[in-house]
């Protein structure tokens, strides 16, 4: 009779013991989970604010090489408009050089309009202006994410994460290095030159 009792205290306590490993285990998951959710988050809004540089460096590029290249053909008409002016040339020529005039004038009020930055301050401030913004977002996005990186290594170190994260496949992630987020970069000389974008170059 007392075999049996011990028995079943035997067996009632390895049942309460496994019970409470499942809890802890549960719970461990859970908090696995929140933490590798939170780290893919950080790491998505990474990538959308590298995407979003990338478009708006791109954009703006093309928007200023556009205001200047219309700038300078204006000063070329003008420059035109005054020769023939001087030489008393016919007056239809005269009149078709000042309609150019006034379409290209359009054409940058256009711009100006749109991106009321351009008339704030000059062409080049506004694109290095743009650098820098999308610059410091990225680099708080960066932060953010390698906040959730040691956030989650720490936890899969921890006592009794340790040895529970194993169930699970709980890994070390590397940090985002700065290196990495060049794979969208966009290389302002070679738009410059081409108008063309291309990736893979690092935009200082």
């Amino acid at each position: 009779m007392k075999t049996v009792i011990q028995k079943n205290m035997y067996i009632v306590a390895f049942l309460t013991g496994l019970c409470f490993l499942s809890v802890i285990l549960r719970l461990s998951y859970n908090k696995y989970i929140d933490r590798l959710h939170f780290l893919e988050v950080a790491y998505d809004n990474l990538e959308v604010e590298i995407q979003r540089r990338h478009d708006i460096i791109t954009r703006n590029l093309a928007v200023v090489r556009k205001y200047l290249n219309t700038e300078k053909q204006i000063i070329d008409k003008l420059v035109t408009l005054n020769g023939l002016i001087e030489n008393n040339a016919d007056e239809a020529q005269q009149e078709h050089i000042k309609h150019d005039i006034i379409t290209l004038l359009n054409r940058v009020n256009i711009l100006l309009e749109s991106y009321p930055d351009i008339k704030a301050s000059s062409p080049y401030e506004f694109f290095i202006q743009s650098m820098k913004y999308t610059s410091l977002r990225i680099t708080n996005k960066r932060n953010e994410y390698n906040a959730k990186v040691h956030d989650y290594n720490t936890f899969c170190r921890m006592f009794p994460y340790k040895n529970l994260t194993v169930f699970y496949g709980c890994f070390n992630i590397p940090f985002f290095e700065a290196t990495l987020d060049a794979k969208k970069m966009v290389s302002v000389n070679h738009l410059l030159n081409n108008g063309n974008e291309t990736e893979g170059e690092t935009i200082y």
